[in-house]
């Protein structure tokens, strides 16, 4: 009985030890071969942003239709309807050498004909961040947006383009009917009247005023003179930590010390449920009477 013991002790033992080496192989190649998860830097990283990001401009382009345009009511057949776009890009990266990639960065703007709307720095040496705001032609949008990302380490890069056809349209209608009112407003006052329907028209054609200069500014944006695609580029100094043998050994033991208890506990747990439940049908005969006639 007692060799029957330590028999069965000693396989249980090697079967716990397998499976602890299977948790620490598995979690040991993860650190090595799958995609790091982001420590602190690369999250500050992230969220680095201005403030007044939202608030920046925006810049719009111009993409000529291939085809007739007969579909659109507003557009005659036969013609081409120009569709207004806003093409955005965002890259993050980080640097060792800030100095020298930020100079780099402004170099290779240059280079494109970019022009830096918004620049931001912040941060002492060792921990210092970059955003700038770059409109670039669109013709060199996708190769610009390519040679941001030889810059540092990139974390993170995205492009989005937004079709912008029906607010250019709305705005410029709303500029139409604006207008018309002007002008009806401008026939009554040349009626003459009284001091309070004078001092009323000018007030509304004062408000008509202010609105249609704020609909230029906005219009403004999408003339093709104008046109440019929007790049965001982040740029964060940091020194990536160097992570030997050793310590990717650690990190995946630590990890397998946790996770391998917790699923010895799950297994523990479920197999007392599983015993309590056939201690219970044994005892109550509850599949005797469920197979009795």
């Amino acid at each position: 009985m007692a060799q029957s013991f330590k028999s069965r002790f000693q396989k249980t033992l090697a079967w716990l030890a397998a499976g602890f080496l299977l948790f620490f192989v598995f979690r040991l190649a993860r650190e090595y071969w799958a995609a790091p998860l982001e420590d602190e830097l690369v999250i500050g990283l992230a969220n680095f942003a201005d403030s007044g990001e939202q608030s920046l401009r925006r810049n719009y382009a111009t993409q000529k239709a291939m085809k007739a345009a007969a579909t659109f009511q507003d557009a005659p057949a036969g013609k081409s309807q120009a569709q207004k776009y806003e093409q955005m890009a965002t890259v993050r990266t980080q640097a060792t050498r800030f100095a020298e990639e930020q100079s780099a960065a402004k170099t290779k703007i240059r280079d494109f004909g970019g022009i830096i709307q918004y620049e931001k720095n912040q941060g002492n040496p060792g921990s210092r961040t970059l955003f700038l705001q770059i409109g670039v032609a669109p013709t060199l949008f996708d190769s610009f947006y390519l040679e941001m990302q030889k810059f540092g380490k990139v974390h993170f890069k995205e492009s989005t383009k937004t079709d912008m056809t029906s607010e250019f349209l709305r705005l410029n209608a709303k500029r139409t009917s604006l207008e018309k009112t002007r002008a009806a407003l401008m026939e009554l006052k040349s009626r003459g009247g009284n001091i309070e329907e004078f001092v009323s028209l000018e007030n509304n054609l004062l408000e008509i005023e202010k609105q249609l200069q704020e609909l230029g500014v906005e219009l403004g944006s999408f003339d093709e003179e104008n046109e440019f695609c929007t790049v965001r580029f982040y740029l964060v100094e940091g020194q990536e930590p160097e992570i030997g043998f050793w310590g990717h050994a650690m990190a995946a033991l630590e990890w397998t010390i946790s996770y391998y208890l917790l699923f010895l506990f799950c297994l523990i747990l479920g197999l007392l449920a599983t015993w309590l439940v056939l201690t219970v049908v044994d005892k109550w005969g509850v599949m005797t009477k469920i197979n009795q006639p």
